[in-house]
């Protein structure tokens, strides 16, 4: 199990996310934690973890061609 926190790009919070089995139940508690800020689940774009670290966009048109200063945050394995 590793720990996983969740990083907003906008006004640099940080967000303990806790301990995941892996990668994956990691982003989508991260993309239930956008829901809960009004972010419709069905348009949020992930991208590849690289380095134990996944970005998230709002939708397609933000994440098209973005290396992440669109990305709304990033979920990041401690």
């Amino acid at each position: 199990m590793s720990y996983y926190t969740i990083r907003f790009t906008s006004g640099n919070e940080t967000r303990d996310l806790g301990r995941f089995a892996n990668d994956t139940e990691a982003a989508i508690d991260a993309e239930r934690v956008l829901a809960n800020r009004g972010y419709d689940m069905d348009e949020l774009v992930t991208g590849e973890w690289e380095q134990g670290r996944l970005l998230i966009w709002a939708d397609e048109a933000d994440a098209e061609g973005d290396s992440g200063a669109k990305a709304l945050c990033s979920v990041e394995r401690c």
